[in-house]
């Protein structure tokens, strides 16, 4: 275990990668750590965004980039690796092996 209180320093929108499958090259943005500066606007309009919609084929993770990306206009940024991964995609984080 590490201590994450450094990422609560951050400003802005992050997001860890979709590295589900194990796919370390990808940069596409994930719900499964975000963080997010708290906001009524935000909830509000996240509610509004999600009910305009008719389908989401990538669930919450769609809602979430589609807001910020073209509603809100912000920039979602992704965590390293090393910051943030699924726990059985962790051999195949870079610098996480002592042999690399």
């Amino acid at each position: 275990t590490r201590n994450v209180d450094f990422m609560f320093e951050r400003q802005g929108m992050w997001m860890m990668r979709d590295t589900w499958m194990c796919r370390m090259d990808t940069a596409k943005p994930c719900s499964g750590l975000m963080l997010v500066q708290p906001s009524e606007d935000t909830y509000h309009g996240l509610l509004q965004h999600a009910g305009r919609l008719q389908k989401l084929s990538m669930a919450d993770q769609e809602l979430i980039v589609q807001y910020f990306r073209n509603i809100a206009k912000t920039q979602l940024r992704t965590f390293k690796h090393l910051e943030a991964s699924f726990g059985h995609c962790l051999g195949m984080v870079p610098g996480i092996n002592a042999s690399e």
